[in-house]
């Protein structure tokens, strides 16, 4: 008798779950006609006896402590794409000229922000290779010979502010070449050992010196030469390399003086282990925990859980301003890691799109467009070979996408991203949204290389019409639905559904 009766409560149980869907679903039921696409069966699929707290969308950080920054945020930011440029492969001539002449191709792709890596003249003393390394620096008030004059540098920084560029320089200031004049006039400005300039300590940067940041002098010549370039150059900015080797201190010095030259300086932090300076640097290189996890899934672990957990641990690190600079490739993944094709194989095409979908400022290098299929060399001339620039459709269509969407702004990043359930861990399923709930893009992207059926559970916050990305239909989604995805398939849909 106990048996019977506890069989006839579950199957009422279902009966109500199977009956609530429904009904919910009927007063869509005339809306949902000829004219657009339903997700699902129409009616979304049956409901099964799961703890609606394990399948509810969860926003990311809903439960952080968040604290304002005071960094500057000038408007410009919200749509920033960054493009970084290596002067010495980027053409056959190498130089500034040739940089300039091709800004308007790379404008129109929708780059908003151009990185030029170090541009200064190179030390012949202790020289990696025939031409050396950019960040061996001999004269940071120069300009590198090789690439031009500084005539020709200002007029590539003019031609880019015309276009709407901002530009930024690569800052290298952890060290100098050994021929540096300091080397001989100020060598208290050195890190020194039993008398003797030292490179920097665990490290085979041996055509470099460390510098000695608990010098006041050293520090004021630093604030000098970053404002000069802001002051007399008009650049936009810095990319500090290894910036966490320079003390925070050091940073605060320097930023205060770039703001009363630029109150919108922008700074971007070659780090991602230092998080009391963020009143500082804008962007870190939150990149590097997202390529673990592209790795990760590239090598056969495709589980969504990467993501969630990269998304919590990067969600922690930012106040509010504040965002992480995401991407594929570098120019030192690039030349010493291995190429994007190597490192993600078959994913490569749906991990660059997600650069642009996920929180953050993409990165672009230069030649990604043109499915660049070579490391250029560090230390010697290795041109770029840009082909049929094949990949600039693709990178035109996610810019677009992200500027069209507030939702997918660089400075969303905190309380941005709502985690959804679809019951299948090789599939990775979550939607940026506005703070307002005025604007979401519904991103839904198949982690593996066989088809997969992902269950999806929408809360009524987040169920509705949107339209389809790239094929421009209206769709509309229900409670609970099933959507079938083919090998690394990738499906984007944007709320409002206006066109």
């Amino acid at each position: 008798m106990k048996k019977r009766f506890i069989i006839g409560l579950i199957i009422l149980m279902l009966s109500g779950c199977v009956q609530r869907v429904s009904d919910e679903c009927g007063p869509y039921a005339e809306s949902m006609a000829s004219t657009e696409t339903t997700i699902g069966d129409g009616c979304g699929v049956k409901a099964s006896l799961i703890n609606i707290d394990m399948i509810a969308p969860r926003l990311i950080g809903e439960n952080h402590n968040i604290r304002t920054s005071t960094v500057s945020k000038p408007v410009w930011l919200d749509k920033a794409v960054i493009y970084e440029v290596n002067v010495r492969q980027y053409s056959k001539e190498g130089t500034f000229e040739a940089v300039r002449k091709d800004l308007s191709r790379i404008k129109d792709m929708g780059v908003t922000i151009l990185w030029l890596m170090p541009i200064h003249p190179i030390s012949e003393v202790n020289r990696k290779g025939t031409l050396g390394s950019y960040y061996s620096i001999s004269d940071y008030y120069g300009v590198n010979p090789e690439f031009g004059t500084m005539e020709d540098f200002d007029n590539l920084v003019r031609t880019a502010r015309n276009l709407g560029l901002k530009v930024i320089l690569d800052l290298v200031i952890n060290h100098t070449g050994w021929d540096h004049p300091w080397i001989q006039s100020h060598p208290e400005y050195y890190v020194q050992e039993n008398g003797q300039i030292i490179h920097p300590k665990g490290t085979d940067w041996d055509d470099v010196a460390q510098l000695n940041f608990s010098n006041p002098d050293l520090v004021d010549e630093l604030v000098a030469m970053t404002t000069y370039w802001v002051k007399q150059h008009n650049i936009d900015g810095y990319r500090a390399d290894v910036a966490g080797l320079v003390p925070v201190e050091v940073w605060d010095k320097i930023h205060e003086g770039l703001l009363k030259v630029n109150p919108d300086v922008f700074m971007l932090a070659e780090d991602h282990s230092v998080t009391n300076w963020f009143d500082v640097f804008h962007a870190n290189y939150g990149g590097w925990p997202l390529m673990k996890v592209f790795k990760s899934v590239a090598n056969g672990n495709d589980n969504d859980q990467l993501f969630f957990e990269y998304l919590n641990a990067s969600h922690r690190m930012y106040p509010q301003g504040n965002f992480s600079m995401i991407f594929t490739t570098n120019h030192d993944e690039n030349s010493w890691n291995g190429l994007p094709k190597e490192l993600y194989k078959d994913h490569l095409t749906l991990f660059n799109a997600l650069t642009f979908l996920l929180p953050g400022l993409p990165l672009i290098y230069n030649g990604q467009e043109s499915s660049l299929e070579k490391q250029l060399l560090f230390f010697e001339k290795d041109e770029i070979e840009w082909n049929d620039y094949d990949l600039m459709p693709m990178y035109e269509q996610l810019i677009s996408l992200k500027k069209a969407n507030a939702a997918l702004f660089t400075t969303n990043q905190v309380h941005s991203t709502v985690w959804i359930e679809d019951e299948n861990a090789s599939v990775l399923t979550f939607l940026r949204q506005t703070s307002s709930h005025e604007n979401k893009v519904f991103v839904i992207a198949n982690l593996s290389k066989s088809e997969q059926t992902a269950r999806v559970h929408l809360s009524e916050l987040y169920r509705g019409h949107y339209r389809s990305w790239k094929e421009n239909d209206r769709v509309f989604f229900p409670e609970l639905f099933d959507i079938t995805l083919q090998p690394l398939e990738l499906k984007v849909f944007t709320f409002p559904t206006i066109p």
